[in-house]
């Protein structure tokens, strides 16, 4: 009891004596810690990439692409013609990108056809397997400017890319190219390929309207599938999409003339928009990631639209997306410097605690105090030090913009550097206090 009863006063004594400078080097290690892990995440993967999301074929490893974090910036740009081909232009420019292979493609997505539409091509053919599972009613809503009934159709969205990598073929007609994907006005019919089952019920050439959510697109019939055509689901991997009575529907449709209204544009924009929300984007290597996400930030700046985020990568890529590598750097390099000056103003308090206290240090040795006792009071004080860092860290890691990071993972970074911190620090005050000399004291004192 008197031990401990020892260990604590000289702890708070030693505490209140510096407690300015403590304060200080509280605030200097809460914010150097948590940025060290966020930067250095930047270039090393810490753990907490999403496994179950990535997706890996060979030495390449594919992130999904997300928008809708940011969505409302993507949609106030519809409002402009401008604005519309702001988002088909940054579509264009990661899809075409050669240095990260992106292709876009969702299978979970239906469609809807007016009722009338779909029982004038059927006649009196069953249609139920080819309406969305789920919504085989008929469904009374807006179809574009009118109200009608509709039904729910099976859909998948693919660009051109993820069409030729699936492999797939026509046994009728064409697929998608790039001529047909292109169109030179905005109310021309733009392509869908349908699935083999849809033989001998739709012809080639035959055009009708398609709602694709929220808007209405004139369609034509530009091929028939082979039969047991199929696509992995929602991505590269995953389970497999059988396309025999299935609409494939196209993203990245290219418009060519610019119309009067943006309301004509709009729905293009939109397939755009859709599509990046729906790529994934291929990286063959774990530390090219950060290239990716800061390619597309400069790519987002110019065009004025926030930038698709990487899913998958690692936190400070996602967090540090809208800077610039140079940026990155920059703030890496005074970080580490505050983090020095961190460790220098520790050794320096420590320094000074001691020296100060050398000879209290001694008498208490004199009188039978072991060199434990004295030192666990100054690692005690190391330790409340570094403490607020980790409620900092979780604080910062867990508000809302940030909350869908894995936290376990992030706050193991922070008190695994705390941790370095505290035994170097243990270290460096064991040192110093191994040269307290007792004979010398005595001598001194006598």
């Amino acid at each position: 009891m008197f031990r401990l009863r020892f260990i604590l006063e000289e702890f708070f004594r030693s505490f209140r004596k510096s407690l300015f400078k403590d304060i200080l080097l509280m605030l200097i290690f809460s914010i150097s810690i948590v940025m060290a892990v966020i930067l250095c995440s930047y270039y090393f993967d810490m753990g907490e990439r999403y496994s179950e999301i990535n997706q890996h074929i060979d030495d390449s490893e594919w992130h999904n692409l997300e928008t809708l974090t940011e969505s409302r910036d993507y949609l106030e740009s519809f409002s402009t013609v401008t604005g519309c081909r702001n988002v088909m232009n940054y579509y264009e420019a990661i899809a075409d990108s050669e240095q990260y292979p992106m292709l876009s493609v969702n299978s979970d997505q239906n469609v809807y056809m007016r009722e009338d539409d779909v029982k004038n091509f059927f006649g009196d053919r069953d249609y139920f397997p080819f309406l969305y599972e789920g919504q085989t009613e008929t469904v009374t809503g807006h179809f574009g400017d009118e109200i009608c009934s509709m039904q729910s159709m099976k859909s998948a969205q693919v660009d051109l890319k993820a069409y030729r990598m699936f492999g797939l073929r026509t046994e009728e007609g064409e697929g998608f190219t790039e001529e047909n994907m292109r169109i030179e006005h905005a109310s021309d019919a733009i392509p869908i390929v349908l699935g083999n089952d849809y033989k001998g019920i739709i012809n080639i050439g035959d055009t009708m309207d398609i709602e694709f959510p929220f808007y209405v697109y004139h369609c034509r019939v530009a091929g028939i599938l082979e039969k047991g055509a199929t696509m992995p689901e929602n991505g590269v991997t995953g389970g497999t999409v059988w396309l025999d009575s299935t609409i494939l529907f196209p993203y990245g449709i290219r418009v060519s003339n610019d119309p009067d209204m943006p309301e004509e544009l709009e729905k293009y924009a939109f397939l755009d928009y859709s599509a990046l929300d729906f790529g994934v984007v291929c990286v063959m290597d774990d530390m090219s990631a950060a290239g990716v996400v800061s390619g597309y930030s400069e790519l987002g700046r110019e065009f004025d639209l926030p930038p698709v985020r990487v899913v998958g990568t690692s936190m400070g890529v996602n967090l540090l997306r809208k800077e610039s590598s140079l940026t990155v750097k920059i703030m890496l390099i005074l970080t580490i410097v505050l983090m020095c000056f961190a460790f220098y103003g520790l050794f320096v308090v420590f320094y000074d605690k001691v020296q100060t206290n050398i000879k209290a240090y001694g008498i208490y040795l004199m009188n039978g105090c072991s060199i434990f006792m004295i030192l666990i009071p100054c690692l005690l004080e190391i330790a409340v030090i570094l403490i607020p860092s980790i409620f900092v860290g979780r604080s910062i890691f867990s508000i809302q913009n940030i909350g869908g990071y894995k936290i376990d993972v992030i706050m193991r970074e922070v008190c695994s550097m705390a941790a370095i911190i505290f035994i170097v620090g243990a270290g460096f005050i064991t040192y110093i206090m191994r040269g307290i000399d007792t004979e010398h004291l005595i001598r001194d004192k006598e």
